[in-house]
């Protein structure tokens, strides 16, 4: 069975999560499949929601309390990955399919 699934992907700045002075850069990237999802059921597209979620989280990285600095950032990663990823979503829960998975990738 050929999964139907779509890509997206983000490359952010490395000013989002790293010193400016950074000399090198890397990309963390998340996979997220759901062609074992039924998107027609409500319960599809919340286990399809969480998926992304945790790509999300995963690519920007735990939120730290004793960071006040860091948390904005991660905050601020993960807002602009949802938004990266929800025109994406949106197609895919109307059915417009591509065959690969989605992919949420930022570069740091």
């Amino acid at each position: 069975m050929k999964m139907l699934t779509t890509l997206v992907a983000l490359a952010a700045t490395t000013a989002l999560l790293a010193p400016a002075t950074a000399q090198s850069s890397s990309t963390h990237t998340e996979s997220v499949r759901y062609a074992d999802l039924d998107l027609a059921r409500p319960d599809g597209v919340r286990e399809l929601d969480r998926r992304l979620r945790t790509a999300i989280e995963n690519a920007c990285g735990p939120i730290s309390s004793a960071d006040p600095a860091g948390k904005r950032a991660v905050r601020a990663c993960r807002t602009s990955l949802r938004n990266a990823v929800s025109e994406r979503r949106n197609q895919v829960l109307a059915g417009i399919d591509r065959p690969e998975p989605i992919v949420v990738a930022l570069a740091r």
